[in-house]
């Protein structure tokens, strides 16, 4: 009898872990939050400017540099 095979969906590449799965997660609930939040109080016409400011700002957050400034 054969061993049931991991759906893709849960198999972790070499460079994930199940921490990096649940901050990716996380990071990706808190977008659509705000994207929600953005498009109900200023409209849609500011939701993908204001997407690019989250993601550019999730980058610099997770940058070598800013890591290298935490305590």
């Amino acid at each position: 009898m054969r061993e049931p095979q991991p759906s893709p969906a849960n198999v972790l590449t070499d460079n994930q872990s199940p921490t990096c799965t649940n901050t990716t997660t996380m990071a990706e609930r808190e977008l659509a939050a705000f994207i929600s939040a953005v498009t109900e109080l200023f409209g849609s016409e500011r939701a993908r400017p204001s997407t690019r400011d989250w993601l550019h700002e999730l980058a610099l957050m997770n940058s070598p540099l800013s890591l290298a400034k935490m305590p």
